[in-house]
């Protein structure tokens, strides 16, 4: 049986952090019956995928944002039983098979109630979006949140799992990277459930709050230095760097992220999520479109979150697609049925051809420290990339940005941050 992965967006936030140019929705503006509505819609289209999940193993599930903790804890609470609970009825083993759940979260709203509940419903990982412990840089970013609270959260998190991540960020003006890094230190050596950093470079987007404060010719050189301090200082402390942003204690790798690197199948729920499913790339609609594909079914019946296990109940019998959802629906004859699900819906697709898929290979597997398997690219596109890029690997070697070690090709870590210049030069 293969794999499959699961991610689950949930796009409210408190406020859009500066920085920010993902979808999400301000929480505190919106009615209760929005939020409530949005997590039905959720819930309806993974009944869609029903008789695709039955043929797969589901690998990981990530749930993300937005700022999904910010949702009402008994809300988020009786979202995600409904969820497992379609779940394990289609695959009774569900949870025996499953090797990671994670869910994002911000330390503001970090509570030993909401950590507990995580905890129970099978959630076995924690991402926690720290970013800096500096007041300025905070400011700059649009967010504050005091270094007592975090680590506060960080202990309440830790009471209950074994598994957490911590997103930091770099170049980011006001901050100084020792003093973030002696902040990592402290909690590496306070909390052994630290497993995964990710640090990311501060982009600028066009159009975001920030763009109009600063501009990345302010931030490049700070980037630079910031970033090759922090490989060499966090792999000290054990944590091994194994993608241009993601590091670990050995095994602790992000099972979710890799599936994305290594080109394999998910299904991503909620508006504006992305899914990947038989060469076939596509991304559901912004919150009005997305809701609206699910609406009639939602008003018709009633739905809430409260009385929603009544329609599940239909899943022992298989009966649910044609009587509640609409003819459109992909769980029947899913391969032969995709593309007509998502034209009918007018989701944004890609059918992509092989030289995309090559060029997606190339792209995401030299995100990688392991970088791309020749192998397995001849394996898969009857291509032999050695002899198809021999003068721009040639010229990539001489310059000391490409290595080839046994049946790897890879860009030294140290090179990571002109990853998009050598990349650049070796698509088809």
């Amino acid at each position: 049986m293969d794999d499959i992965s699961i991610y689950i967006h949930l796009p409210f936030c408190k406020k859009k952090c500066y920085y920010c140019d993902f979808y999400s929705l301000p929480a505190g503006s919106l009615p209760e019956t929005f939020i409530e509505n949005y997590l039905l819609a959720v819930l309806l289209e993974l009944l869609n995928y029903t008789d695709l999940l039955k043929s797969y193993r589901i690998k990981t599930i990530y749930i993300g944002g937005g700022t999904p903790n910010i949702i009402e804890t008994s809300r988020l609470e009786t979202f995600l039983e409904l969820f497992f609970d379609i779940l394990k009825k289609i695959n009774p083993d569900f949870y025996d098979n499953i090797e990671e759940i994670t869910i994002e979260t911000n330390p503001e709203y970090i509570s030993r109630n909401l950590i507990k509940m995580l905890k129970d419903e099978g959630i076995n990982r924690i991402s926690c979006g720290v970013q800096t412990i500096s007041k300025r840089s905070a400011e700059i970013l649009g967010r504050y949140i005091s270094k007592n609270k975090i680590i506060s959260s960080i202990e309440i998190i830790t009471e209950n799992f074994t598994n957490l991540s911590l997103d930091f960020m770099l170049g980011v003006p006001g901050h100084y990277i020792k003093d973030e890094l002696k902040f990592i230190e402290n909690l590496n050596y306070r909390f052994n459930s630290l497993k995964h950093i990710s640090a990311y470079i501060l982009m600028i987007p066009f159009g975001t709050p920030i763009y109009y404060k600063i501009s990345e010719k302010q931030t490049e050189n700070k980037s630079i230095k910031e970033y090759n301090y922090f490989n060499k200082f966090i792999s000290q402390l054990g944590f091994k760097q194994y993608e241009i942003s993601n590091y670990c204690k050995p095994g602790f790798e992000s099972k979710h992220n890799l599936v994305y690197w290594n080109r394999q199948n998910y299904i991503g729920l909620g508006a504006t999520a992305s899914s990947y499913l038989y060469n076939v790339r596509y991304t559901n609609s912004c919150i009005a479109e997305y809701y609206q594909m699910f609406s009639d079914c939602i008003n018709d019946r009633n739905l809430t979150l409260s009385n929603f296990k009544s329609l599940t109940e239909d899943l022992k019998n298989h009966t649910f697609n044609n009587r509640y959802l609409r003819n459109d629906s992909v769980a029947n004859n899913f391969y032969k049925n995709l593309l007509v699900y998502i034209k009918k819906n007018n989701i944004n697709h890609e059918l992509l051809n092989k030289t995309q898929m090559m060029n997606e290979e190339i792209f995401l597997s030299l995100r990688k420290n392991e970088g791309l398997n020749l192998n397995s690219f001849f394996n898969e596109f009857e291509q032999d990339f050695l002899m198809d890029k021999k003068i721009e690997i040639s010229r990539l070697q001489k310059m000391n940005d490409l290595i080839i070690e046994r049946d790897n090709i890879k860009i030294p870590s140290e090179k990571f941050l002109i990853y998009n210049n050598i990349v650049g030069e070796l698509l088809y």
